[in-house]
């Protein structure tokens, strides 16, 4: 049940065990291939970690699964604004973000 695997990644992360939260997520990731949740909650976790790389990473498979995921856009668009300073970029995406919440 990835409920289980998301409380327990929960608890490690609000008492500041990022590592051990990421290492739980990622049990989650593994044994619910198809849960894009998952994905997203380890997303964050690496946000919170500071590993840019990883969260982009984490982005571009959630956005595999589903084309359409709204926090992955965000998180992506966050990225090209905060980490790479590409505004440009950062507001085409932006904009790609827009329409899907006009979709939702």
């Amino acid at each position: 049940m990835p409920e289980a695997l998301f409380g327990k990644a929960k608890c490690f992360e609000c008492s500041s065990e990022l590592t051990k939260a990421l290492e739980v997520i990622n049990q989650a990731v593994v044994l619910y291939s198809g849960f894009v949740p998952a994905l997203l909650e380890e997303m964050k976790i690496h946000l919170a970690m500071s590993d840019w790389d990883q969260m982009l990473d984490s982005c571009n498979r959630a956005l595999s699964q589903d084309a359409n995921c709204i926090e992955a856009l965000v998180h992506i668009v966050l990225h090209l604004v905060c980490k790479n300073g590409d505004y440009k970029e950062g507001s085409d995406r932006l904009s790609e973000l827009l329409l899907n919440l006009g979709k939702s």
